[in-house]
């Protein structure tokens, strides 16, 4: 045979080289999985996953940092400014009614009290007012508001004081009328204390002073009810000289007539301390800076806006250009692509070119395999039956020896026998003459 189909030894058989390497090859082992290339390909993968997450997600947080501010939320919020201002101004309102009895009850004012807290607590839910500054503005504004709540508080319960006297004082004035009138009556029909003769006597005295205590009650109840409407310096003073003035003249007067005079200066003085104590809180309800407070709270509502519109356009100019370094990024990795995608093309021409030699290389290699595999199967014919050839002369031989054997032995024998064969004519001729001659 030549070089390319030089026999090797395979299970005591000579067959071609190609043949071997075949069964070579379809017995080796099959190659195992690159796990480390599998693993690096994985944790590639994953990395490239996690910063395309990461820049979608700086995506998506600066586009919503960029939404435009809710028109109606800014609306809102200046209306609650509107209407605690609103509040505020009714608030005065109500308070000057319960101070004029316009009111009968004091439930208008404790009511908006709690609309005016409601209102101010709502403020804190806004997202502008979140901040230390706002926050402190919008404490301020409530500690103002408890505040001036307090003062009404004060109000409420000297002009309850207040309303008092002045629904006793008419009372008083009219039960001094009557206990006057009373005395009056009793000074008439006494006839030592009579109308007197030819001069003025005790009697006439004493209904002289009843009369002016009289006229002098009710001149101070007018006043009284007057300086309550104006508040007048002059007429405190001398409402509080009157009072005192009646008071003097009923000490020696009967105790009804007296204690019903005290009464009557009592609720004068009552009612001069009580107006002024009342001007005095109201004074300070008036001066409650809450008009302050709730500028101060706008203020920072309207520079939070602003710093969020602020904060909105810088949002939306580093939005501009960070879509601007990803378009960037995405033409790169475009031209990667279309670069890569270039070089597979060529590399994938080269592995068709390579595919389609190696086919032929394979179609050939197939029919010098097949060629072979073919003379491997004459040989093995052949060697199959020249083995069986000398297998049956090796055979035939020893059947002719094991036959040749025993017939030489017999050949022998026979040739012996043959030999004898006189000698045994002649016994067998002498025996039978003797037995005839026995027998005879």
């Amino acid at each position: 045979m030549t070089t390319e189909h030089a026999a090797i030894s395979l299970s005591g058989l000579t067959v071609p080289r190609e043949v071997a390497e075949a069964k070579t090859l379809l017995m080796a082992p099959k190659v195992k999985t690159d796990w480390a290339g599998v693993i690096k390909r994985s944790a590639t993968w994953l990395v490239i996953a996690l910063v395309a997450a990461i820049l979608i997600g700086v995506l998506v947080f600066l586009y919503q940092r960029t939404q435009a501010l809710d028109p109606q939320a800014k609306n809102k919020v200046e209306a609650d400014f509107r209407a605690l201002r609103q509040l505020d101004a009714e608030w005065n309102l109500e308070v000057l009614r319960s101070k004029t009895n316009l009111n009968s009850s004091y439930d208008p004012v404790t009511g908006l009290n709690r609309q005016i807290q409601d209102t101010v607590n709502g403020l804190r839910d806004v997202r502008q007012l979140s901040t230390p500054e706002a926050t402190s503005a919008i404490d301020r504004l409530s500690k103002t508001f408890t505040a001036k709540a307090d003062l009404i508080d004060q109000f409420k319960s000297q002009n309850a004081i207040l309303k008092n006297s002045l629904n006793y004082l008419p009372l008083a004035v009219t039960e001094l009328h009557s206990h006057i009138g009373k005395q009056l009556n009793t000074l008439s029909d006494d006839p030592i204390l009579g109308k007197g003769q030819g001069g003025e006597g005790l009697g006439d005295i004493l209904r002289k002073s009843l009369n002016e205590a009289d006229t002098r009650a009710t001149s101070l109840l007018a006043d009284t009810l007057k300086f309550n409407l104006t508040n007048d310096a002059v007429t405190r003073s001398t409402l509080d000289t009157q009072s005192r003035d009646l008071e003097q003249r009923g000490a020696s007067m009967e105790d009804d007539i007296r204690d019903t005079i005290a009464s009557v200066s009592n609720h004068v003085r009552t009612i001069l301390k009580q107006r002024a104590t009342e001007d005095e809180v109201l004074g300070k309800v008036s001066a409650a800076p809450v008009s302050a407070g709730i500028d101060a709270v706008a203020a920072q509502f309207n520079q939070a806006w602003e710093q969020s519109d602020a904060e909105r356009e810088q949002y939306r100019t580093g939005l501009f250009v960070y879509s601007g370094l990803l378009l960037l990024g995405l033409a790169w990795i475009g031209w990667r692509l279309s670069r890569s995608y270039g070089e597979i093309n060529r590399v994938n021409g080269a592995l068709k070119e390579a595919n389609e030699g190696l086919e032929h290389r394979v179609a050939e290699r197939t029919t010098e395999l097949r060629a072979a595999l073919s003379n491997l199967k004459e040989s093995e014919a052949a060697l199959v039956q020249s083995e069986k050839m000398s297998s049956l002369g090796q055979m035939i031989a020893g059947v002719a020896h094991e036959i040749n054997t025993p017939l030489a032995y017999v050949k022998s024998s026979l040739e012996t026998v043959q030999a004898q064969m006189p000698d045994v004519a002649n016994l067998v001729s002498e025996t039978r003459t003797l037995l005839e001659l026995l027998g005879q």
